[in-house]
């Protein structure tokens, strides 16, 4: 998969990276565009505070694009050919509650679709 990956800081390069293989828990996603946003700015000038990340770090968090696999344990309304968007985000707390608040929206958003 192309990935753009910020090797140091003001230092982009557009990466060829291998392909990581399906978790049984995990959707795989056709990424369609990706949004750049302040805290990828951040990281690019070395601002410290907004995104602290050890380089090289791939840079777009904000994703759009269609579901193309689903792990075998994953149990949701997504089918493969779904559209969907997504913001990456890593923090402290519990799966369960990050998939909940997900499930949540994506049924809002395909209800109002």
């Amino acid at each position: 998969m192309k990935a753009l990956v910020l090797t140091e800081k003001e230092c982009l390069e557009l990466q060829n990276l291998p392909d990581v293989a399906l978790k049984n828990h995990e959707i795989k996603v056709k990424v369609g565009y990706v949004g750049i946003c302040g805290t990828d700015k951040h990281l690019y000038k070395g601002l410290p505070g907004s995104g602290d990340a050890n380089m090289p770090v791939v840079l777009g968090h904000e994703i759009s694009g269609v579901v193309a696999d689903l792990g075998l344990e994953v149990h949701s309304t997504l089918r493969v050919g779904d559209r969907m968007a997504l913001i990456r985000i890593f923090l402290a707390v519990s799966v369960t509650i990050v998939m909940k608040a997900a499930r949540s929206f994506v049924n809002t958003i395909k209800q109002s679709a």
